[in-house]
């Protein structure tokens, strides 16, 4: 089953800001999220309580994001560098 991807809030200003300074070093954490709608729970992804959000880190970026099987989707919440939040 695929997942639908979804950038909320300034999640996707805030990547193309990442990319512009960072350049390619953004890729593996760009591919990582897009790879969310395959599988929304990868091996390094860690579920934060008892809820439906994750935690995806990838080199020095991490995401937040929520996942919503009924609707089959991925909310991708918050983005950016360590530490995020």
């Amino acid at each position: 089953m695929r997942y639908t991807l979804i950038w909320a809030n300034d999640t996707a200003r805030k990547l193309r800001e990442l990319r512009q300074r960072d350049g390619d070093a953004v890729k593996p954490f760009h591919d990582a999220i897009n790879n969310l709608v395959r599988d929304p729970r990868p091996p390094g992804a860690v579920r934060m309580g008892g809820t439906d959000s994750y935690r995806l880190h990838v080199g020095r970026y991490r995401a937040l994001y929520e996942i919503s099987d009924g609707k089959v989707a991925v909310t991708v919440l918050m983005i950016g560098n360590t530490p995020v939040w």
